[in-house]
């Protein structure tokens, strides 16, 4: 069987994304200093994503993430070149307007090996 092309795996994958890609709210804290008096601010900044993927964990992954995953995290796989914070952080948040308008908070993010997408899961808060 022959290998697919790096472009034709680019193209399937971003035909998952434009058919299949949910619309979230990515909402990053970001900090500043303040260089004279040291003094940390916070801001809360939105950022619409169009098409992100998004499940509920399998009993499999809850089982083999030694207790860091819990029933009812959600995977959400969101494309490099849509992610507005790299890498993801902890204190990030998802509001998932399909799901009631549910808050989820990021418990673990990883880039995909070939740089291309984020696989961030997330617990409702």
């Amino acid at each position: 069987m022959a290998e697919l092309s790096r472009t034709t795996r680019a193209d399937q994958r971003d035909s998952a994304f434009r058919f299949l890609g949910e619309e979230i709210i990515y909402l990053s804290t970001d900090d500043t200093v303040d260089r004279a008096t040291g003094a940390v601010s916070s801001a809360d900044v939105e950022y619409r994503i169009s098409e992100v993927l998004t499940s509920q964990l399998t009993q499999r992954d809850i089982d083999q993430s030694g207790g860091k995953f819990k029933a009812g995290d959600r995977a959400f796989r969101i494309r490099d070149a849509d992610m507005p914070v790299r890498p993801p952080t902890l204190k990030d948040e998802i509001w998932y307007p399909t799901d009631n308008g549910y808050h989820w908070r990021i418990v673990e993010y990883r880039q995909s090996a070939d740089r291309n997408v984020w696989d961030v899961v997330a617990r409702r808060i």
